[in-house]
């Protein structure tokens, strides 16, 4: 289960300083291309037994976001940002360079994450399109404004995610 192999790792990397007490309820969320999934770990009271882990998946039981979406996952913030970037371009060349523009975009994704994670407010990259590099460029607040539905669908699978899971967030230490 890719949860518990994620919380495992969380567990034993030193670098983390996450030092969970026993019997602690931890939600691990794992958010890959396509989905998000949702684990919630009891740890073990005693050592020698093993944690617990129950894992839910909400999107089924929520609202959809965007246009009917029911996917979330990092393949979805690609094609948002892709979207966003390419907005006043020839729609011809963008759909006949799709695939390297996904991939433009992964890589600006991961960029522009660095980016803001280390206190910067806007990213800029050049993309070659063809023949052509165009210059493209994104801030925080642009990002925050074409994503918000996105954003929020988040809180929407955490509630569902909770009550598939029959827990109060004052259940989960972690």
């Amino acid at each position: 289960e890719e949860s518990m192999a994620a919380l495992f790792s969380h567990l034993c990397d030193d670098r983390d300083g996450f030092r969970p007490k026993p019997g602690s309820r931890i939600l691990m969320v794992d958010m890959g291309g396509g989905t998000t999934d949702f684990a919630f770990m009891q740890l073990a009271m005693t050592e020698g037994q093993r944690p617990v882990s129950i894992p839910v998946d909400p999107a089924p039981s929520v609202p959809t976001w965007g246009n009917d979406r029911r996917s979330y996952g990092g393949r979805d913030v690609d094609q948002l940002i892709l979207d966003h970037l390419t907005h006043d371009w020839d729609p011809e060349v963008v759909k006949r360079n799709r695939q390297p523009l996904l991939r433009e975009a992964r890589r600006f994704k991961e960029a522009f994450s660095t980016c803001i994670t280390q206190g910067g407010t806007e990213y800029e990259t050049l993309w070659l399109v063809g023949q052509e590099a165009r210059k493209v460029r994104m801030t925080r607040e642009e990002f925050e404004g074409f994503a918000c539905e996105y954003i929020a669908q988040f809180e929407v699978l955490l509630k569902g995610a909770l009550a598939e899971a029959r827990l109060a967030p004052r259940q989960v230490t972690h």
